[in-house]
């Protein structure tokens, strides 16, 4: 519920982010969130694979940067 919950929250600001910078800035930033959210990741797993609460947050911070690429590229 955790993933859930950063996915709805990324889906909320959105459109806040899209009224102060534009499309293509959106966009990038949601990749460079979803890129250093699959590093986060790939760290966890790698270093710290016992710590549900942190791959939790880094799978949140994922899912928090794909529902900020997801809206406006389907639009």
């Amino acid at each position: 519920s955790t993933s859930a919950a950063f996915y709805v929250l990324g889906a909320v600001v959105t459109p806040w982010i899209l009224k102060r910078i534009d499309l293509n800035r959106t966009l990038a930033l949601g990749l460079k969130i979803t890129f250093i959210a699959g590093f986060f990741m790939l760290f966890i797993s790698i270093f710290m694979p016992t710590y549900p609460l942190l791959i939790a947050l880094a799978m949140g911070l994922y899912f928090f940067g794909t529902s900020i690429v997801w809206g406006p590229s389907v639009s």
